[in-house]
């Protein structure tokens, strides 16, 4: 999760953030300990300017409580969805079974 969604004012802002966040820390946690492969989604706008997820705002950065450590695997998409054009799927989705 990008910092955009736990700063009041941004657009995507999640009131109930702190809820959300500890939550999905929980859920990294424990996916890290019993060694269950994660993958990182980042979004990016393919406009500079855009209001939300543009790779040159202050809030673009994940969210340091759950960012990807060395060797998770980093999913960029300026699209909907998080499986269409990039290399996840054909390349590494069997890898983490």
């Amino acid at each position: 999760m990008q910092e955009e969604h736990f700063t009041a004012g941004c657009p995507l802002w999640l009131p109930s953030g702190t809820l959300v966040l500890a939550n999905k820390v929980k859920l990294v946690n424990t996916a890290r300990r019993i060694g269950i492969a994660l993958v990182h989604v980042r979004h990016v706008s393919q406009n500079p300017n855009a209001s939300m997820f543009a790779h040159n705002r202050k809030y673009f950065e994940f969210v340091c409580d759950v960012s990807p450590l060395d060797g998770e695997y980093v999913v960029t998409k300026s699209g909907l969805g998080a499986f269409y054009d990039n290399d996840l799927v054909p390349r590494n989705f069997y890898k983490f079974g």
